[in-house]
């Protein structure tokens, strides 16, 4: 018998052949496609909430100084029932004290306040990013006063401002009880 040839093969090489390495890219390709996705969403739903945070941060503190004073808005002298003093009334402005005013111009929110300081032709600047302002005058039982509001009977005025930037808003809302004008108040 004619010896035996034996067909020595070459050693096998550990490593990755060409299209396991190419799998593998397109694997890790789709899957960071996949996370960058979700992280950019993660981001964008966290400046969202910052912007909102602020916008509320914002808006409280201007909120709580216009609720502050709509409630010392003075009552006119020699009128029974008390009346307070407020020259004109829209939705989006109101005109007390003898040249006080509180007016949406644009997107700028502006209250002058004469008891304190600021002069007739000033226009101080109290909030930005004002995208919408309500103001609503209610009588002693809470119902709302229609249009050319009589000025004689608010007992309450609520003020609405929605604040907008960067495509995120937020809405606050706040009653101020007018002082001397309610059954309630003392002498």
């Amino acid at each position: 018998m004619p010896p035996r040839r034996h067909n020595p093969r070459p050693l096998a090489r550990p490593g990755f052949t060409l299209i396991e390495l190419l799998c593998t890219v397109a694997i890790v390709g789709i899957l960071g496609s996949a996370m960058a996705s979700i992280i950019q969403q993660a981001a964008r739903t966290s400046n969202q909430a910052n912007t909102r945070a602020q916008l509320a941060a914002e808006g409280s503190g201007a909120m709580d100084r216009i609720i502050n004073r709509l409630a010392q808005i003075s009552t006119r002298p020699s009128t029974t029932p008390p009346q307070a003093d407020i020259d004109a009334m829209t939705a989006t402005s109101l005109s007390f004290d003898a040249g006080s005013l509180l007016q949406l111009t644009g997107t700028n929110l502006i209250l002058r306040d004469v008891e304190a300081g600021d002069a007739l032709a000033s226009t101080p600047i109290l909030l930005r990013n004002v995208s919408a302002m309500t103001l609503e005058a209610r009588d002693a039982s809470n119902a709302l006063l229609a249009a050319p509001v009589n000025l004689t009977l608010p007992r309450q005025l609520v003020v609405t401002i929605t604040l907008t930037r960067a495509g995120t808003s937020t809405t606050l809302r706040g009653r101020a009880f007018l002082r001397g004008c309610s059954e309630y108040a003392a002498p």
